[in-house]
């Protein structure tokens, strides 16, 4: 959050105190449509965009309102409080905001392809309060995890394409990749402090490169780095000031996933996590939570690829995997149209690697077949486990800038 966003949400909690009661709002929530091409159109000059997309629109739309109302930016658009009137009169109002607001885009290079979705909300004084609140310092994670190199099948390869360093937690089921078993579990993630474990894992990886000479062929390596440490600004500085000090000769041979990004993640705040990245490490990989019905746009926003952890109940012996291969089947179309790559992390059966295989995945992790490790190995061949009438179909994937 910039700090003029951030004096923006000051003022109208200020303003919400000063009223002194909880009686219920008008509001208007403003969504931006056709975002994805604004930021794909910006490229690197994204931030810049960015900055003038939300203290232009919510300079323009303070100027139009009357001295009771406030505006202030939320997830991808703007939420607009209006003091007083009635609700008919207020929706009508919204609507010439609206309008006022298209034609601002219209006469700004670069943001003219923007549209407007409007929707229409009562909202109490107590949740205005609650939404405008800048989010708690996440709480210190548990040190219950692990880190470990998991071997990255490719399938197209047919071969250990590469290795990801990643935090593991102990299941019932034995040990899974992953931050927040409630987001495995829910879609929920307990917004714990994990920098200093995405630090760690920075370590791990620089220990591994140096048992590599320069003139040796490194396996790509995976890395992570949680979603809450990007979220908060004291967390991502810090793990961006040791990012930024990683060896440079081994950067070009990383891959950097985003994880446990929970349901509903702003656009705005993907594509400013991925630019940020990327001035550093060239691929970023996005990992949603199984629950998603699509991806997003990844090439406009910058990712490399994206995917999730398998569910918990498809990996039990004897669960039905219908639903599970249309979902992979639905991922595996969109992410290819798209050019980009696909994954699925956790697998614990034969069954669902094959599954994930023929819905065009690219790399695929499961412990019980390619055991987790301390430390990354050689590019090996290794098949499928009981793939019944799978080929390899794609070339190898050696390197990470493939």
């Amino acid at each position: 959050m910039s700090l003029f966003e951030q004096n923006v949400i000051s003022d109208v909690i200020a303003r919400l105190k000063a009223a002194g009661d909880d009686r219920d709002f008008e509001a208007a929530q403003m969504q931006l449509i056709n975002l994805p091409e604004i930021i794909a159109g910006a490229g690197p000059h994204w931030p810049t965009v960015k900055e003038k997309l939300r203290t232009g629109s919510v300079s323009f739309l303070k100027a139009c309102l009357d001295e009771g109302d406030a505006v202030v930016p939320a997830g991808d658009g703007f939420l607009i409080i209006f003091g007083a009137g009635e609700p008919d009169v207020l929706k009508q109002r919204a609507e010439e905001l609206r309008g006022l607001l298209l034609e601002f885009y219209l006469s700004q290079e670069g943001l003219r392809k923007l549209g407007i979705s409007l929707q229409h909300k009562r909202i109490s004084a107590h949740e205005l309060r609650a939404l405008l609140s800048p989010p708690a310092q996440p709480t210190r994670a548990p040190t219950a995890h692990t880190l470990v190199f998991a071997p990255i099948w490719s399938p197209g390869a047919a071969m250990i394409a590469s290795y990801a360093c990643m935090p593991v937690y102990e299941a019932r089921d034995g040990q899974r990749c992953g931050y927040d078993k409630g987001f495995a579990d829910n879609a929920e993630c307990a917004h714990r402090d994990y920098c200093e474990l995405d630090i760690s894992a920075l370590d791990m990886v620089e220990q591994a490169f140096e048992r590599y000479s320069p003139e040796q062929a490194m396996p790509a390596i995976g890395l992570s780095v949680h979603s809450t440490t990007l979220q908060h600004r004291a967390l991502r500085q810090i793990y961006f000031d040791r990012l930024g000090r990683f060896a440079p000769w081994g950067v070009k041979h990383v891959f950097l996933k985003i994880a446990e990004i929970e349901p509903g993640a702003p656009m705005i705040n993907l594509a400013d996590w991925v630019g940020m990245l990327r001035a550093r490490v060239r691929n970023v990989l996005l990992e949603f939570h199984f629950s998603e019905q699509n991806p997003p746009s990844l090439t406009q926003i910058g990712a490399w690829g994206a995917g999730f952890q398998a569910p918990l109940a498809a990996n039990r012996e004897g669960a039905d995997t219908t639903p599970v291969a249309r979902h992979f089947k639905r991922w595996g179309e969109a992410i290819q149209r798209q050019r980009a790559r696909f994954f699925v992390d956790n697998l614990r059966r034969p069954g669902l690697i094959g599954l994930a295989a023929e819905a065009g995945a690219h790399f695929v992790t499961s412990d019980p077949y390619w055991p987790f490790r301390k430390w990354p190995g050689a590019v090996v061949s290794a098949n499928a486990p009981s793939i019944p009438h799978f080929s390899p179909a794609r070339k190898p994937l050696t390197s990470a800038t493939s």
